[in-house]
């Protein structure tokens, strides 16, 4: 019997977990977690780890409390410690009381490490205090949604409108209107300052602010979406600690959503701002099961080539889940693309022993030939690259298995609508070009003339400048400027963009 870990993932920036909470997230077997975690927590769990996503959306459960409460007495009863990863703190309005509950009933051992709730943090990030002295000695955190296990319940507005100190409502946003509209009938003043933060602590993040009045009609002008936190009260006219600099045009960004938080962390402490226009998605292949086939003769080979971080992760995950001892690639030799994948690889504890002077499929293959030759090698690798590799590794006449065990899907977030508004868009692989273009392509979305394409490496560079070449896109393709940023590296690329006025 193992023990199940409640921990709070703080408010969507990944950096805002507790200190113990990451310890647990690196030493855990099983992942239970939900959708507004940081994904980017997931990439510090040790190999093997089993991740189960039971994430809830707007629009209802995805997976019922009651589904979610059996899944970790099951994982418990198999494992030894599973992590139950919630966004913000556990507690609060997280259902963290009933799975702790339920689990206690069937005697299962449960830790609860505490998180940063959005609560306080979200305001906090947009410059506002919970309480102010001389303006608001409390604040009171409430339900924003009206209802409770699928019945309309009615809310106490004539009590909230008479409370003194600062109202946080979460879970409100498809009910704000009817918030402010029953807190003024009950009372509280027209003029009351009030305060929207949509994805407070990420890089999506925007915040409208007006009276309570008008907060509701100013929210749905800018079309601010959930998750938000609605801050009603004296201090919601406060901002303190943002930055002017905040207000200038963001730099859109168009990666993995790892890849995001980082190059978006450097852009800030640079100075700047950057919004996530679109993120990459891993999805794995039925070609998976073709190398979990060739683990089983993993000895036959000589070198294993990797192109992606996501290629060295399934490689391993496959190589754990054949249950083979860690000698057995002893004698294997190994090969990655750019410091990225190297840094991956050695995540599990193996160094690359060939790293091309360049960081492109191109020149890796061409420099490796020359090393390489009559070596049997496998590469497992992203779909869209297996026709290039092949083709490459074919005319150096060096044996190989390429196998297709993931692709990569481009999915909207939340201000993907504000692409057509920006002046900068950075991009950091070929993929990453083609999923952006598809998604504005599928909304009719016209990117502006002159705005500035930056590509991080050769593949992202090259799917751009073909772009701007082809006959099948819009006009102002034309007046784009590709501006080839180099290798990757946050610091520098926030450094360039930043730079360019």
């Amino acid at each position: 019997m193992g023990k199940v870990i409640l921990v709070g993932a703080g408010p969507g920036d990944a950096s805002l977990i507790t200190v113990k909470g990451l310890e647990q997230i690196r030493d855990c077997d099983v992942i239970v977690y939900d959708r507004l975690i940081a994904e980017e927590l997931l990439s510090f769990a040790k190999p093997g780890t089993r991740f189960v996503c039971v994430g809830k959306d707007p629009a209802g459960h995805a997976v019922k409390q009651e589904e979610i409460n059996r899944i970790l007495a099951e994982y418990a009863k198999q494992y030894k410690k599973v992590v139950r990863l919630k966004g913000g703190d556990a507690f609060v309005f997280g259902r963290g009381g009933e799975e702790a509950q339920s689990l206690l009933a069937q005697q299962i051992p449960v830790e609860v490490i505490p998180g940063v709730t959005s609560a306080i943090a979200v305001p906090e990030l947009a410059g506002i205090p919970a309480t102010h002295r001389g303006v608001s000695s409390s604040f009171h955190v409430i339900a924003g949604h009206c209802r409770e296990n699928g019945e309309l319940r009615e809310a106490p507005f004539d009590l909230y409108a008479k409370l003194d100190g600062t109202l946080i409502f979460l879970m409100g946003m498809a009910n704000l209107k009817i918030i402010a509209e029953q807190l003024m009938l009950y009372g509280k003043s027209k003029q009351t300052p009030a305060a929207v933060i949509s994805d407070g602590a990420t890089l999506r993040a925007r915040t409208v602010r007006g009276t309570l009045s008008e907060i509701a009609a100013k929210a749905k002008e800018e079309k601010l979406t959930s998750p938000a936190v609605i801050v009603i009260g004296e201090t919601a006219g406060f901002s303190f600690g943002v930055s002017q600099k905040k207000r200038e045009m963001p730099v859109g960004l168009t990666g993995t959503a790892e890849t995001n938080q980082k190059v978006g962390n450097a852009i800030e402490s640079a100075g700047g701002s950057a919004i996530a226009l679109s993120e990459l998605k891993t999805v794995k292949l039925p070609g998976y099961q073709q190398l979990m086939k060739e683990m089983g003769r993993i000895a036959e080979y000589d070198w294993v080539f990797f192109a992606s971080r996501p290629a060295v992760a399934l490689f391993f995950e496959a190589f754990t889940e054949s249950g083979l001892d860690i000698r057995t690639l002893s004698r294997l030799r190994f090969a990655v693309i750019g410091e990225g994948t190297g840094q991956a690889l050695r995540i599990h504890g193996i160094h690359a022993d060939f790293i091309p002077e360049h960081a492109d499929r191109v020149s890796f293959l061409r420099e490796f030939a020359k090393t390489c030759s009559s070596r049997k090698i496998l590469f497992p690798a992203a779909m869209r690259s297996c026709e290039t590799l092949t083709g490459t590794l074919a005319a150096s006449e060096i044996p190989y298995t390429v196998v297709p065990v993931y692709d990569v899907r481009g999915v909207r977030a939340s201000c993907f609508e504000q692409a057509d508004s920006l002046n900068k868009i950075a991009f950091f692989s070929g993929s990453g070009v083609e999923e952006f273009f598809s998604l504005a392509r599928e909304s009719k979305m016209q990117i502006k003339p002159y705005c500035r394409l930056y590509a991080m490496g050769n593949s992202a560079f090259c799917a751009l400048k073909d772009l701007v070449e082809s006959a099948d896109w819009q006009e102002n393709r034309k007046t784009w400027d590709v501006i080839a940023a180099g290798e990757f590296n946050a610091g520098w690329l926030a450094d360039g963009i930043l730079s360019q006025k």
